[in-house]
C-alpha cells in the first residue's frame, strides 16, 4: 500500500491534522467501523516511523483482520471506506471555515422548518460577516434567492427582493469576469495559450457605471476595469497611472484587492521595463517599497519567492546594493520553507555579482536548484553575465548554444517570454564576437560587426538585462562608432 491513495493522502497532514483526523474517526457519528480505526492507527505508525515493510498489504491486513486468511478484496474494500472518511474528514475541516456557506445552508433549514424568527437572526448573522468585493455580491446574491423563496412561502407581495438580488448578481458576474479576464490577460504574457475570446469583455464594461456613492463595491469594480484597460491598452501608461492612484488612496480597497491590484502593476512595469522602457525601473522601485513597507504583498505571513527576486532585482538596478543585503537578510526567513533556501542563495549571488564579487556569486549559482522554470532561466542569465564579465568567452559561448536549445524545446513560455531571452542571447552572442576581436584591431574598423549590433539592440529592446547589455554595449565603444 507505500504507493496508495491512502497512504500518499495521509503523507500530506500535519501532526495536528492527524491528530484531530483520529478523533473524526473515533465519533460514532462520523465513523462506526472499528477496523477504519485499526487501519489508520497502523498506516499512521508506519508512515511516522518510516516502516516501509508495515505498508505492505500482508502487514496492513494483518492489523486489520487478525489471524484471518489474507483477502485482497477485503483489503481494497477498508481502505476504499478509510479513504472516504478522510476525504470526508477534510471536507468537514474546509466548511468549519467558510461561514457563509454554513449560514446559508442554515437558512434553507429555517425555510424547510418555516421557523421564520430565526431565519431572520441567521440572515442578519450573514449580512454582518464582512464579506468584502466579489465574496459580498455572491453571498448576496445566494441570500437573496432564498429571501425570494421565503417571500413566496410567507406569501409576501413585494419585489424587493427580487431587485436587489438582480443587482447583487449583476455586480457578482462583473467583478467575475474582469477578474478572470485580466488573469488570464495577464498569463497570456507569461505562459503559452491558445487564442480565443476569453477576455474579451468590451460590451460588459457598458454596463460598469461609477457609483453614487463611494462604496467598496465601487472602489474594486473601477480597480478592476482600469487593471483591464492596463493590459488590453499597455502603451497608454494613465491606465497604470489611475491603478496606481487607486492603491494607494482609495480607502475602500480591501486587502486582497490591493494585493492583486499591486501584482498586476508590478508585472506590468516589469514588461515595460523588458522593452526597454527604462523610465519604469524607479516607479516599480517605489511601488516594490510601498508594498513592502504596508505589507500588502504577504499572504498568510509569506512573501512569494519571485516578488523577493524582484525587489532584490530592482533594487540592484537602482544602486541600493545595501539595502538589497538587508532586504535578503530581513525578509528570507518569510520565504515558504520548501524554496527559501534556493531563493536566498539565488538572490546573494545576484547581489554578489553587482558587488563584482563573481567567484563568491558562481559558487552560490551551483547551489541553486532549478526546481522553478523561471529560476533556471535566470540563473542561466546571470551565469552568462558573470562569464562575459570575466572574459571566459569559451565557457559562456557553450553556454548560450545550451540555453537557445533549452528554449527552442520548452513549450511553457509564452512566444513574449521566450523571446526575451532569445533576444538575450542574440544580443550576448554579438558581444562576445566583437569584444573577441577588439583584441585584434580597433572598434573603429569594425563598422560592419557595430551597425549589426547597434541595430540589433534596437530592434530587441524586448530583452532581458536590456539595461546590462546596453551598458556593455557602450563600454565597448559601439554606440559612438
Amino acid at each position: 500500500m507505500y504507493n496508495s491513495n491512502v497512504v500518499e493522502l495521509l503523507k500530506s497532514f500535519s501532526a495536528w491534522e492527524l491528530n484531530h483526523l483520529e478523533d473524526f474517526l473515533d465519533s460514532p457519528f462520523h465513523n462506526k467501523n472499528k477496523r477504519v480505526r485499526r487501519l489508520f492507527r497502523h498506516l499512521r505508525a508506519a508512515i511516522e516511523a518510516g516502516d516501509r515493510s508495515q505498508l505492505d498489504k500482508e502487514a496492513c491486513f494483518d492489523a486489520v483482520y487478525a489471524q484471518e486468511e489474507f483477502d485482497k478484496q477485503k483489503l481494497y474494500n477498508i481502505s476504499s471506506l478509510l479513504f472516504r472518511n478522510i476525504n470526508a474528514y477534510a471536507s468537514f475541516r474546509r466548511y468549519q471555515h467558510e461561514k457563509g456557506d454554513q449560514l446559508l445552508h442554515l437558512l434553507t433549514e429555517h425555510i424547510t422548518r418555516k421557523n421564520w424568527s430565526a431565519y431572520e437572526k441567521t440572515a442578519k448573522q450573514l449580512q454582518n460577516l464582512g464579506f468584502r468585493g466579489e465574496d459580498k455580491e455572491f453571498y448576496s446574491y445566494r441570500a437573496g434567492i432564498l429571501r425570494i423563496r421565503k417571500d413566496l412561502e410567507t406569501q409576501r407581495l413585494s419585489n424587493e427582493a427580487f431587485y436587489t438580488t438582480i443587482d447583487h448578481l449583476d455586480r457578482f458576474y462583473l467583478f467575475a469576469r474582469l477578474r478572470m479576464a485580466c488573469e488570464y490577460l495577464n498569463r497570456g504574457n507569461v505562459i503559452t495559450h491558445e487564442q480565443n475570446n476569453v477576455s474579451d469583455i468590451e460590451p460588459l464594461l457598458g454596463l460598469l457605471h461609477k457609483p453614487s456613492s463611494a462604496s467598496e463595491e465601487g472602489s474594486s469594480l473601477q480597480l478592476y476595469s482600469n487593471i483591464y484597460r492596463m493590459l488590453t491598452s499597455p502603451d497608454q501608461p494613465d491606465f497604470f497611472q489611475k491603478c496606481i492612484s487607486l492603491l494607494r488612496t482609495d480607502e475602500f480597497l480591501g486587502l486582497e484587492d490591493k494585493r492583486d491590484g499591486a501584482s498586476y502593476c508590478i508585472n506590468y512595469c516589469i514588461r515595460q521595463l523588458n522593452l526597454g522602457k527604462l523610465e519604469y525601473q524607479r516607479q516599480l522601485f517605489e511601488l516594490y517599497i510601498w508594498t513592502i513597507e504596508e505589507e500588502i504583498l504577504f499572504e498568510a505571513g509569506e512573501l512569494a519567492e519571485w516578488h523577493f527576486k524582484n525587489i532584490v532585482s530592482i533594487t540592484i538596478r537602482e544602486n541600493q546594493l545595501d539595502y538589497a543585503e538587508e532586504f535578503v537578510q530581513k525578509y528570507s526567513g518569510f520565504l515558504p520553507e520548501a524554496v527559501r533556501e534556493n531563493a536566498s542563495q539565488f538572490n546573494r549571488a545576484s547581489i554578489y555579482f553587482a558587488r563584482k564579487a563573481f567567484s563568491k556569486a558562481k559558487k552560490l549559482l551551483i547551489k541553486v536548484q532549478f526546481l522553478d522554470i523561471f529560476y533556471s532561466l535566470d540563473s542561466k542569465v546571470l551565469l552568462a553575465k558573470i562569464y562575459f564579465e570575466e572574459g571566459e568567452f569559451e565557457a559562456l559561448n557553450n553556454l548560450l548554444k545550451t540555453f537557445n536549445t533549452f528554449l527552442s524545446r520548452d513549450n511553457i513560455l509564452s512566444e513574449n517570454q521566450r523571446s526575451i531571452y532569445k533576444n538575450f542571447i542574440w544580443l550576448v552572442t554579438k558581444l562576445v564576437e566583437i569584444a573577441e576581436l577588439v583584441r585584434l584591431v580597433p572598434i573603429s574598423q569594425m563598422k560592419a560587426k557595430n551597425a549589426e549590433l547597434k541595430a540589433g539592440l534596437e530592434k530587441r529592446r524586448n530583452t532581458a538585462q536590456y539595461a546590462w547589455v546596453h551598458e556593455k554595449v557602450e563600454s565597448l565603444g559601439v554606440a559612438d562608432s
